[in-house]
């Protein structure tokens, strides 16, 4: 007596690795594609096929080069696909060395502040035509600095540092900033007209800001100056708030403060 195991030729299991070509663009991580197998037929298309991700970035187009798997079922499955030439990426990497070369729109790039503790996001924006600044701020720590010490100014003296110099910030790479600073200021007893305030600086004590952070007579009060301007810096430099007072009295300086965000850097 024979059993049946013994009369069944066992099954075979045919699975094939094929080279194709994407007939369809994914719309998103989860659309599956269309694909064509010269190998097999060069003029039928196999629908609804699986696709594997290259990065978290990429979707496969019509006419990417891809490798197909066909299992036990004849469904097909992408596992590897081309694109003609690379897409966006992600580099992360301190300021001060710059951004990666040869970028592409697309490209993202997290820069390390090194000494400061912040980072910044930005991403490259190939058709922008505005100015030459094309990695563009997407999100990221404001760069601040603040000197607490009160100081003061003489009456009628232009813009110079104080003693205790500062705030400052040092700009690692040319671009477009949005700028703010301030500080608590006391003209003291300077009769009406005369007024205080503070402007940005680069290090040697070129002005750079159009706007200053500026306050009148105060009868001796404290007041909060403040403003904030949107600057082009290039080249790359440190920067730092100065003061003058046009009063006829000294004024009194305190809790300076200087902040900035990138929003376009080359």
């Amino acid at each position: 007596m024979s059993f049946m195991h013994e009369e069944t030729a066992p099954t075979v299991v045919t699975q094939t690795v094929l080279a194709g070509t994407i007939a369809s663009d994914a719309q998103d991580s989860l659309d599956p594609v269309d694909v064509i197998i010269p190998g097999i037929d060069d003029t039928t298309r196999w629908e609804d096929c699986p696709w594997q991700p290259r990065d978290n970035m990429g979707l496969p187009k019509r006419g990417y080069d891809c490798v197909v798997v066909m299992d036990d079922n004849t469904r097909i499955t992408v596992v590897a696909w081309w694109p003609p030439t690379r897409g966006p990426m992600v580099t992360v990497g301190p300021l001060s060395a710059g951004p990666p070369a040869n970028p592409i729109t697309g490209d993202i790039w997290y820069a390390t502040g090194g000494a400061t503790g912040y980072a910044w996001q930005f991403i490259y924006d190939g058709a922008w035509s505005g100015d030459a600044y094309k990695w563009k701020f997407m999100g990221g720590s404001e760069g601040y600095n603040q000197v607490s010490t009160n100081q003061t100014r003489p009456g009628s003296s232009p813009i110079a540092d104080l003693p205790t110099v500062g705030p400052q910030l040092q700009i690692l790479r040319p671009g477009v900033f949005h700028v703010r600073w301030g500080c608590l200021l006391n003209t003291n007893n300077a009769s009406q007209g005369g007024y205080a305030g503070a402007v940005v600086s680069n290090a040697s004590g070129t002005r750079l800001s159009a706007y200053e952070a500026d306050s009148g007579a105060t009868s001796s009060a404290w007041t909060s100056a403040m403003t904030e301007e949107q600057m082009t810096i290039d080249p790359a430099v440190t920067i730092k708030v100065q003061y003058f007072n046009n009063g006829n009295q000294t004024a009194n300086f305190q809790n300076r403060w200087l902040s900035l965000i990138p929003l376009r850097i080359s």
